[in-house]
């Protein structure tokens, strides 16, 4: 959510407008043009979109590999394996509405959509963590040991 704050701020979304490339790059043109380097984390607006990109597939990866751990363990309780549903699908809802608002050079609306998912995905991970907490085993403190 931070990275996609600097990203709005920057205005970044309307500059490589293209999906999956940067304008058929990796990195985007002048990714550390300014100086010093580490400026460029949060004031280039390429390099910020960047950022903001390659943390949504870390995230989307993550989620991916949480939702399969979750469907190969042992039953743990339906509420987990829903809010593990729950997180992915709205993963994936936000990558689509990522890549819809980057494709159309940030309108008002899917931006604010997308924006709104992140609140949402953010209240999925809350609850997924609450829901593996309930699973999990709790262990009491042996006094005597």
């Amino acid at each position: 959510m931070l990275l996609g704050a600097l990203v709005a701020g920057l205005h970044a979304g309307l500059i490589y407008n293209t999906w999956p490339s940067m304008d058929g790059r990796v990195l985007p043109e002048s990714a550390f043009a300014l100086h010093p380097w580490w400026i460029n984390f949060f004031e280039n607006a390429g390099l910020a979109q960047f950022d903001h990109r390659m943390c949504a597939y870390v995230v989307a990866l993550g989620a991916a590999a949480l939702w399969l751990v979750v469907r190969r363990t042992e039953p743990k309780g339906d509420a987990l394996r829903a809010s593990s549903n729950v997180l992915v699908a709205i993963v994936l809802a936000q990558i689509v509405l990522g890549i819809a608002t980057l494709l159309n050079q940030s309108p008002l609306a899917l931006a604010a959509s997308h924006q709104a998912g992140a609140v949402a995905l953010l209240a999925a991970g809350l609850w997924n963590v609450f829901e593996h907490s309930r699973a999990a085993p709790h262990y009491t403190a042996d006094a005597s040991a």
